[in-house]
């Protein structure tokens, strides 16, 4: 689902009690997807590193598709030999293992609260599972806040209190390295 969806549907089912905007549960939303994206990337939203990986196996796919090479006769053999080693040779295209100094290795995300264009990813079902839950918390917390702050005006809270939220936002923050980490499986044969 895209993100814009995601928070349209949140909205359509306000948990009775909040009193944020669209515009808070945008940037909380926002925020769950930077934090996730610190341990890994996007799937339909790459890292320009995973990009350029992508396009040198694309180049190696189609190096291994040439047809074999020209087998020489031995007659011609020695006027084959003095031509230049270089006219002959193809090196194998290498994918990049590691990205080289500069190249962005995290999705690309700015730094506006909204979501919009290139900006609006889909998530995978994975990413859900994992964003989702870090959202609602972050939801949770500036809810609490809010009414927490109108206990002065005479108002009684209820839920948890920030203290507790805040608790567990470090616990999932905490997980989240060990279960946002991915890993290409290589088969060696």
């Amino acid at each position: 689902m895209r993100c814009s969806e995601l928070v349209a549907a949140y909205l359509a089912e306000l948990p009775l009690g909040n009193v944020l905007t669209e515009g808070q549960v945008t940037r909380h939303l926002k925020n769950a997807i930077r934090f996730y994206c610190g341990y890994a990337t996007l799937v339909h939203a790459p890292s320009a590193f995973e990009q350029l990986q992508a396009q040198e196996r694309v180049a190696e796919a189609a190096h291994r598709a040439l047809p074999p090479p020209v087998i020489v006769p031995v007659t011609d053999f020695l006027s084959y030999a003095l031509k230049g080693v270089e006219d002959r040779c193809d090196p194998e295209p290498q994918v990049s293992q590691w990205p080289a100094p500069g190249t962005e290795v995290h999705t690309p995300i700015d730094a506006t609260n909204g979501f919009s264009g290139s900006q609006d990813f889909d998530l995978t079902p994975s990413e859900y599972a994992l964003i989702w839950p870090l959202f609602r918390l972050y939801i949770e917390l500036e809810n609490a806040t809010a009414l927490e702050s109108s206990r002065g005006m005479g108002a009684e809270i209820y839920g948890r209190t920030t203290g507790e939220i805040q608790v567990e936002i470090g616990q999932v923050e905490e997980r989240m390295e060990r279960l946002a980490y991915r890993f290409e499986v290589i088969t060696i044969e």
